[in-house]
């Protein structure tokens, strides 16, 4: 069976927000770091790399060498603590951390996979690597370059939605996480209750039910496809498990559909 370890990279300097600690934003009433735990937590183990914070349960602590070295030192540290088969990277500053865990849970094919943004960049920290064959990419780069790193790796693309590949860079990008979030949780009044209601009478546990996941899906739909396509892809939703690999699947089809 295989064994994955959850990778949080904690350790930036932030200077596009004057040294502010990324991952310690609050979005939807929660920080970074902590949404970041939360998406690994069905991991085998969940390691973060960076200054040692606390709010993030059941995370171990490493530190890069040297201390804020970047990503490749970041993840040789990793690699030195665990014996996993697999790393699941998730940057300390992803408000759509839990949507980008969910597409990368997949088999992989070659030595990983890599989310790919609307347009069409790759997010080679937002990515699952075979160890044995990251091991073998960083033992061979003399630069600490995630793209020289990633040259070397047989990587599978995964187109994905904004909301699973746009960080916190900046303090616009800030603002602009916190209105997604607000968009989310300033729809009907009852929408919470009534969903909780409708899992409960059809025997689905509410805890389940990714009202913002759902909502972002459908509003992909919409614009990409058509209005009508929304809650047919919903239902489409329903029938896959609903899970979120399947929503956010599905939005990421949604986004590329016109092209």
């Amino acid at each position: 069976m295989t064994r994955v370890a959850g990778v949080i990279l904690a350790g930036g300097r932030a200077s596009r927000v004057g040294g502010a600690d990324k991952a310690l934003f609050v979005v939807a009433g929660r920080t970074l770091l902590a949404a970041a735990a939360a998406a690994l937590a069905s991991c085998d183990e969940v390691i973060a790399v960076g200054p040692e914070r606390g709010g993030a349960a059941g995370v171990r602590w490493v530190r890069e060498d040297p201390p804020f070295g970047g990503p490749v030192p970041a993840l040789r540290a990793a690699l030195a603590t665990t014996t996993a088969d697999d790393l699941l990277v998730l940057p300390a500053d992803l408000p759509g951390a839990s949507a980008a865990a969910a597409l990368l849970r997949v088999p992989l094919a070659g030595d990983g996979a890599v989310l790919e943004d609307p347009g069409g960049r790759a997010q080679w920290l937002t990515a699952r690597y075979r160890r044995a064959a990251l091991e073998r990419a960083l033992d061979e780069v003399t630069e600490p370059s995630m793209r020289a790193v990633a040259a070397r790796l047989r990587l599978e693309r995964i187109p994905a939605p904004a909301r699973a590949t746009e960080d916190v860079d900046t303090w616009e990008d800030l603002e602009r996480a916190k209105g997604r979030a607000t968009m989310a949780e300033n729809t009907p009044e009852d929408l919470e209750s009534w969903a909780a209601a409708a899992a409960a009478e059809v025997g689905v546990d509410p805890a389940r039910v990714d009202i913002a996941a759902i909502l972002d899906m459908t509003r992909e739909v919409a614009h990409g496809v058509a209005r009508p396509a929304a809650p047919v892809t919903a239902y489409i939703a329903g029938l896959a498990g609903g899970d979120p690999e399947a929503v956010a699947k599905l939005a990421a089809l949604a986004q590329g559909w016109r092209a």
